[in-house]
């Protein structure tokens, strides 16, 4: 009988560790325990420093500082770690396939976070996640329902009657959406003002009217300043302490969200707001908006060879 590769070994009993927390019952958690152990085998078989990776996995002066989440930043995975990790071909390779575990209440990226932001753990009941204290929801950059109120108040389609008493028919945001402001007039706060408070009976809406009156007609601004003041409720609501957005694509990249009102998010966050039900069937209240990444422009880097990742063998 062939030894067995006693790394096998150290990976197992690194991703075993509970103190990380990534090992429960959850069958994404066990595919995630398993990938990391095939994945982390192969490719330090081809690179040869799978060794070093767990080392630096195990110290955290080589992981993200918790303190950035403290604040709004856009990065990438490999940016967050100490470059001597980043540049690990062992962990840059199973990164990318760790990022996309996922299954029904495990979003991309919730497993991969703990095993590189020192002190990050996995929420149990609630939150996707906690670092220095503070509730992290994550996101998928490629597309995420904001809600702007809690589910059950309102009757879904309930928007599409709404817009017929008080809109004409048309649907704000849409192609028509300054011939909507139009017709409105002069009467365009106090309609939207009623609108608002039919749509979503919980929501405050008057900061956020406030701002829309500035330029009711332009169709980008109502959308955006809709998106981030329903971030901010979101917020409220779920009452976590920054939004983090993932990507599994290219670079990697992550966006930390503490502040939704705040400008600055508007660089790399986009907003598409859904005032129309329809044939929507999204489980999410009425009225609700799409939050997505804006794609970094950096040069792609390159990925493994094929041959590599079609070589996963069980371990």
């Amino acid at each position: 009988m062939s030894t067995p590769d006693p790394f096998i070994q150290t990976l197992r009993d690194f991703i075993g560790n509970k103190k990380i927390g990534l090992v429960g019952c959850n069958c994404a958690e066990a595919r995630f325990a398993e990938d990391f152990v095939a994945h982390s085998w192969l490719n330090h078989s081809v690179y040869g420093d799978g060794v070093e990776m767990i080392k630096m996995l195990n110290d955290r002066k080589y992981l993200c500082d918790p303190k950035m989440f403290e604040s709004y930043f856009h990065s990438t995975m490999f940016d967050m770690v100490h470059p001597d990790l980043a540049s690990n071909k062992t962990f840059g390779a199973i990164i990318r396939v760790l990022i996309g575990n996922k299954s029904k209440g495990v979003g991309i990226g919730e497993l991969l976070l703990p095993l590189i932001v020192n002190g990050w753990t996995r929420g149990k009941n609630e939150g996707d996640g906690f670092v220095l204290g503070g509730k992290r929801e994550v996101k998928n950059a490629d597309g995420a329902s904001i809600k702007p109120i809690e589910s059950g108040i309102t009757d879904k389609g309930l928007v599409d009657t709404l817009n017929k008493e008080y809109m004409f028919g048309l649907v704000p945001v849409k192609k028509k959406h300054a011939q909507l402001i139009s017709k409105l007039g002069k009467n365009v706060t106090e309609v939207f003002t009623n609108y608002f408070k039919k749509l979503w009976p919980t929501f405050d809406a008057t900061d956020m009217i406030k701002e829309l009156s500035k330029n009711w007609s332009d169709a980008d601004f109502f959308n955006t300043t809709v998106g981030q003041h329903m971030l901010a409720q979101y917020q409220k609501i779920d009452n976590w302490k920054s939004l983090v957005v993932v990507s599994g694509e290219d670079d990697l990249e992550i966006v930390n969200i503490p502040n939704p009102l705040n400008s600055e998010i508007l660089e790399h966050i986009s907003f598409s707001t859904r005032f129309s039900r329809l044939k929507d069937t999204h489980a999410v209240p009425d009225g609700y908006c799409v939050l997505k990444l804006v794609k970094n422009k950096k040069p792609k880097e390159k990925k493994l060879e094929s041959c590599i990742k079609c070589c996963i063998v069980h371990i």
